[in-house]
């Protein structure tokens, strides 16, 4: 039985396996996010810190991650890669699959280019976009990504927080 009082839901005994699975589903990749310096290039950010939840969607430690390029290690370039294997998942050509791979990236780096100068303006400096990923597994996953800059203000330097949500389901 559920019932509600004010912000919280209660429930005697378990929950119906549709809000379990919804409850599961909203959690799953709960504080799954990356720090990385503002300094895109092809190959994306380099990443300067994962969150625990980040580890457990990409399957990579810390260790791995940090230094490393964010659109080779799990993006687009992660799966382009692995175009052939994509492309027998999906039941596409390999051209079709590289194709629309290389349009999603070059889209993603034209956007987060444009972010340039808007560091400080909060309203201005959001991106959301749903792409391709790549788990250490090789498993491929679609993602739920959204970015946003920012200034440290006491050292001026200027840094992109990535928040991932696995909706491959």
């Amino acid at each position: 039985r559920l019932s509600r009082s004010g912000a919280a839901v209660r429930c005697d005994g378990p929950l119906p396996p549709k809000r379990q699975a919804e409850l599961e589903d909203i959690f799953s990749n709960a504080e799954s996010f990356s720090i990385c310096d503002d300094d895109l290039n092809d190959f994306g950010f380099t990443i300067r810190y994962v969150s625990e939840g980040w580890s457990k969607l990409f399957e990579y430690t810390p260790e791995e991650a940090r230094g490393r390029r964010c659109l080779n290690l799990v993006g687009d370039l992660a799966v382009s890669i692995h175009v052939d294997e994509l492309a027998q998942l999906v039941n596409m050509s390999i051209w079709d699959v590289a194709h629309r791979l290389s349009f999603a990236c070059q889209i993603l780096k034209t956007q987060i280019s444009a972010f340039k100068g808007s560091w400080d303006k909060p309203s201005s400096n959001i991106f959301f976009a749903i792409h391709a990923g790549r788990k250490k597994s090789g498993a491929f996953i679609v993602i739920e990504h959204v970015l946003t800059n920012r200034t440290e203000p006491h050292t001026g330097w200027q840094y992109t927080i990535n928040m991932f949500r696995d909706i491959s389901a």
